[in-house]
């Protein structure tokens, strides 16, 4: 309660709003999910409508919960928000993730062409860049679901190649685990 009394104080909404991201992050790096959600919620509420950065990058730490907790439905509306409002916003990196997330609620749904679908486009948001590794694992993952093992070995490799700049472990090996398939 003390970091939520330090947003309270602030008698700027707007403020109040850009402190309770940086509590949201700050209780993600923690792994709190619970006060994520409390400070997420109060940023999407002081926030003001045109701060789209803000509340992209709120909505999808709120999604990631929800995808956690398996609320399908929740996490959907909120990945989408994060995705739009990163590309309206031209935040590359938010929009990508939030693209990716949605792809994983299609496979999760059992929509394997939607999934390739969307973690096309986010490979295409994410361009060169080394966050492009994780929807490229993604799709090594739906293409080996679909037998398109020539497709797994080419995803996977570039997955491997991207993940290496940006510190993209846990792509890294899953990576390397579906060339092993």
């Amino acid at each position: 309660a003390k970091d939520l009394n330090c947003v309270v104080r602030v008698r700027d909404a707007a403020l109040q709003g850009e402190v309770a991201v940086f509590l949201t992050i700050f209780a993600r790096r923690r792994s709190d999910f619970r006060r994520l959600v409390e400070f997420g919620e109060k940023a999407l509420i002081s926030l003001p409508p045109d701060n789209l950065i803000m509340r992209a990058r709120v909505s999808f730490l709120l999604g990631l919960v929800e995808i956690s907790k398996l609320n399908i439905r929740e996490a959907q509306s909120l990945m989408t928000d994060a995705y739009r409002m990163a590309q309206q916003a031209g935040d590359s990196w938010i929009g990508a993730g939030g693209c990716s997330y949605l792809g994983y609620i299609r496979f999760l749904q059992g929509k394997l062409s939607e999934t390739v679908e969307m973690l096309r486009q986010a490979i295409k948001l994410a361009g060169q860049s080394p966050s492009a590794s994780v929807p490229q694992v993604g799709l090594a993952i739906v293409l080996y679901e679909l037998n398109d093992l020539q497709g797994v070995s080419e995803s996977s490799r570039l997955a491997i190649q991207l993940s290496e700049f940006g510190g993209q472990a846990e792509a890294r090996v899953t990576a390397y685990h579906c060339l092993a398939l």
